[in-house]
């Protein structure tokens, strides 16, 4: 383990909220052998009555220091610094958050904000490039961090500087949006016989 992070033993009953430390299997025998939580798993209520039907009542957890937060956490705070108009967070999987379109519309990357973000340690940000067409639902952006547990100043930063770039265009759109296409009237005229 890392210096941000330390293992400790809990009761599963105990662990709601908590991160799981290390992968765990299930065995039926004869029928299937494979993972049934994934490290970095946050315990939830409903994991418990599984957890104990596999026998394990006590579980590791990981416990992260001040100043270091979960990548699912981290992953979250990302997309929603990141999030412009018409835009919409999905929930956290395996350390990663996308944005959706929430309309049909044409998308719009500050391109100097993605590169930023993707030269920083541990910080991935993947998009649709500028100016493509997206329809609703549609993912445009993904966020995530590598490890399992990072640095709060490394998300902090990605967020300052989303503000920052926010504030130099002086959309107040955010880093990445969509824009809605805007309905045009068209006129036809015609002119001698042909019609």
């Amino acid at each position: 383990m890392s210096g941000n992070s330390m293992l400790r033993e809990v009761h599963v009953r105990d662990a709601v909220g908590l991160v799981l430390a290390h992968d765990l299997t299930q065995i039926l025998p004869g029928t299937f052998k494979g993972r049934l939580f994934k490290k970095g798993h946050i315990i939830r209520e409903q994991d418990i009555e599984q957890l104990l039907n596999i026998g394990k009542e006590h579980i590791y957890i990981l416990s992260l220091e001040d100043g270091y937060m979960h990548e699912d956490e981290a992953a979250i705070r990302m997309a929603e610094a990141i999030r412009g108009e018409h835009l919409s967070l999905t929930e956290p999987h395996e350390g990663k958050v996308s944005l959706i379109s929430d309309i049909h519309g044409l998308v719009k990357v500050n391109r100097e904000f993605v590169d930023a973000a993707n030269a920083m340690e541990h910080v991935v940000v993947s998009t649709l490039l500028n100016h493509s067409v997206v329809k609703p639902k549609g993912v445009v952006v993904g966020t995530r961090v590598i490890p399992l547990v990072v640095k709060e100043q490394t998300v902090c930063q990605i967020e300052q500087l989303a503000l920052q770039l926010n504030k130099i265009a002086e959309s107040g759109a955010g880093v990445i949006a969509v824009k809605p296409f805007v309905p045009m009237k068209v006129g036809l005229i015609t002119t001698g016989g042909e019609v």
